[in-house]
């Protein structure tokens, strides 16, 4: 669902989101219907965007409440590109823990470290979302910010 705007065709699109090893921000609609965005690691899979939340985040149950939600992939720093859209979440709970150890191996956390060991420890508790891409843009803004 690229949209015809977007700065990059699918493939360039797609080859981004296989390779940015950056979080995902995340906004939905959270308490008393106000908006809010969270950062979450994510990975690409049957062009679906995937993530793994706890049983007790937040997060999780306002998308089950409202699963319409928008996301952006994109650095901090210049020079600015990215990719953002809209997505439906759908939450699988039996792939919680594969899901964990995908992101895991993605960011580079060992399931030996502080870190890996911890999240691995709730791992049982870990529930999968996926964001089925509604639409998609990108933007690139390297060639003009180069001096």
């Amino acid at each position: 669902p690229i949209r015809s705007s977007s700065a990059w065709d699918a493939s360039t699109v797609e080859q981004f989101l296989h390779t940015a090893v950056i979080p995902m921000r995340l906004g939905c609609i959270g308490e008393d219907d106000a908006p809010m965005v969270v950062s979450l690691w994510f990975t690409l899979e049957h062009g679906r965007l995937w993530c793994a939340l706890h049983e007790s985040a937040a997060l999780l149950r306002y998308l089950r409440e409202s699963p319409i939600c928008g996301f952006e992939i994109a650095g901090d720093g210049p020079p600015y590109y990215g990719v953002r859209g809209q997505a439906r979440s759908v939450v699988v709970r039996e792939r919680g823990a594969s899901v964990l150890d995908e992101l895991l191996a993605r960011y580079g956390v060992g399931t030996e470290t502080k870190l890996g060991k911890w999240l691995r420890s709730r791992a049982d508790d870990e529930f999968a979302v996926a964001l089925e891409p509604l639409w998609i843009t990108a933007w690139d803004y390297r060639e003009r910010m180069t001096a």
